[in-house]
């Protein structure tokens, strides 16, 4: 296996909760509970669940935008939480983000152009002008073709493709080595998608890059992913090869979650694993099983306790008691 470039450590982040007409504290949200992560450098891998589950506050815990209530996050070996401000600056050269929404992620006043060469300017220093080399060839890099007629638009003068693929661009601009995308191709229409990761694999290759990819979409997860990792509630419930937990999914809300994607063949019919409507309260989380109220094949022990977090062959991790 490849060199591990991020690690997280029983990483957890609390969200104050706030209730009432002057917003008063009342407890909190536990996002994020105990998630032990190790991603080898070159690889996809790939974050699942539904909304809720706490998969883009991982991945804003990895590029820090927020801070972690406890826990540990390295890169390449290095702790990225005590860093001194000059080791922050480098920190933020390995490291960018894709944004889901790239209009809402580009500022609408700055053109192509300063979008693009901000990185440049914050990380390195420099002037506004003179970068133009760089700019156009991180453009082309993404997509964006000629590179010269798109570097004085602004943001509406642009598709929801070519959005993305400046955001893509500005990413790259300073060569980072781990990038977290986190929905980065769910705004857009179904008929550009493809061709968005497609270029991001062929980047992935060009650039020598390690994503972290966030989806719901466990299609599109199975295109792109070379490992998968299935979150509920804060909580890692299923791990290992993307084909190996496509095709043999061991916890109950893997198989719900796989058992809901649409068959194009409709000749072929798949049992449709129903979940109740049940709702953990994420305020008080219980020491047991989190899919409990939901689970079709919950027992007694489910009820005292939360299950280890196990290898049950082929490198395929489960936490479940039915397993």
């Amino acid at each position: 296996m490849s060199d591990v470039i991020v690690k997280t450590t029983n990483l957890t982040k609390n969200f104050p909760a706030k209730k009432g007409i002057f917003r008063r504290s009342n407890g909190c949200i536990y996002a994020v509970h105990d998630v032990n992560l190790e991603i080898p450098e070159g690889k996809i891998f790939g974050l699942v669940g539904e909304s809720g589950s706490g998969k883009t506050t991982i991945g804003n815990l990895l590029v820090r935008l927020i801070e972690p209530t406890c826990g540990r996050i390295q890169l390449n070996g290095q702790d990225i939480l005590d860093l001194k401000k000059s080791e922050e600056i480098h920190f933020r050269r390995k490291v960018q983000m894709i944004f889901q929404d790239p209009y809402e992620s580009l500022n609408p006043r700055l053109t192509v152009y300063e979008t693009v060469a901000e990185p440049l300017i914050i990380q390195e220093k420099r002037s506004m002008h003179g970068n133009e080399k760089e700019l156009l060839y991180a453009l082309e890099s993404a997509g964006l073709t000629p590179p010269q007629d798109f570097l004085y638009r602004y943001p509406h003068e642009l598709s929801g493709g070519q959005r993305q693929r400046v955001a893509i661009a500005r990413a790259l601009i300073i060569r980072p080595k781990f990038v977290v995308a986190d929905e980065p191709v769910s705004m857009l229409d179904v008929s550009i998608r493809v061709s968005v990761l497609n270029l991001m694999l062929e980047l992935k290759d060009n650039f020598g890059l390690t994503y972290l990819f966030i989806t719901h979409d466990l299609s599109i997860a199975r295109y792109m992913c070379d490992w998968l990792i299935v979150m509920y509630q804060g909580k890692i419930v299923e791990s290992g090869n993307t084909e190996e937990v496509i095709q043999h999914p061991l916890h109950p809300y893997t198989r719900a979650l796989i058992s809901a994607v649409p068959i194009p063949d409709p000749m072929v019919k798949r049992r449709r694993v129903e979940l109740s409507e049940a709702m953990e309260d994420t305020s008080k989380p219980p020491l047991r099983c989190r899919f409990y109220p939901k689970c079709e094949t919950r027992s007694p022990i489910c009820e005292r306790e939360y299950p280890e977090f196990n290898d049950k062959g082929h490198a395929h991790f489960v936490a479940c008691h039915g397993v």
